[in-house]
């Protein structure tokens, strides 16, 4: 009997990445595709230095799924740098839609805590959600206790730079941004500030927040 693959909880990447020899054209070059598990779980132990267990517990899989991903993973990368390949990673639609089921359903869970909790959305000029996290003009501060709306704010955002949002939504004491997508650089920011990321948002703010509220 074939097992059901668990699923893993991977971190979002923009769209679709590419890396290639310079001098020769994309069309003549074999691809190696790395999947975003594999993906994840580099990050995490070569990058973040978790060590494969903790890796395991934040991607919900067990220290030996984490053991061989690593091992695919790194073999890929050889691959393409000792045979002059390219490096292919790739989000698809359905890796979309689970982060942003899992998104709704943390924020669910967050707004029951009986502290008060404020979500940032950052926007564009009107006001409507802006997938581009960087872009952001406003931010639409949302503040829930016990599951209620008590309050919302429009601030205009300030001069995008490295560590500005994260230091400035830290000041206005933001516990959660919602983003569709970001740099991995900018998620290091905001945990420095401990200011949680949740990531594939892309309706409007009201069918966000319809979601969230839904029993």
């Amino acid at each position: 009997m074939v097992r059901r693959k668990k699923k893993r909880e991977c971190r979002d990447i923009n769209n679709e990445i590419f890396f290639k020899p310079a001098d020769r054209p994309l069309n003549e070059l074999e691809i190696v595709k790395i999947e975003l598990d594999e993906f994840e779980s580099l990050r995490l132990c070569d990058y973040e230095g978790k060590n494969q267990i903790d890796a395991g517990e934040i991607m919900n899989v067990s220290r030996g799924t984490i053991q061989r991903l690593l091992e695919s993973g790194r073999k890929k990368i050889l691959e393409a740098l000792l045979y002059e390949k390219v490096l292919y990673i790739k989000n698809d639609d359905e890796y979309f839609k689970k982060l942003k089921e899992f998104s709704v359903k943390k924020l669910k869970e967050m707004i029951k805590e009986p502290e008060l909790l404020k979500i940032a959305f950052p926007t564009n000029v009107d006001l409507e959600f802006e997938n581009h996290f960087g872009r952001a003009l406003n931010f639409i501060i949302i503040t829930f206790h016990n599951g209620e709306i008590v309050e919302r704010q429009i601030i205009k955002a300030p001069l995008h730079g490295p560590g500005v949002f994260p230091n400035y939504l830290s000041m206005l004491e933001v516990d959660v941004v919602i983003v569709g997508s970001i740099g991995q650089r900018a998620i290091e920011y905001f945990k420095e500030f401990e200011i949680e990321i949740l990531l594939g948002m892309n309706d409007s703010i009201e069918k966000t927040l319809k979601n969230i509220l839904e029993k």
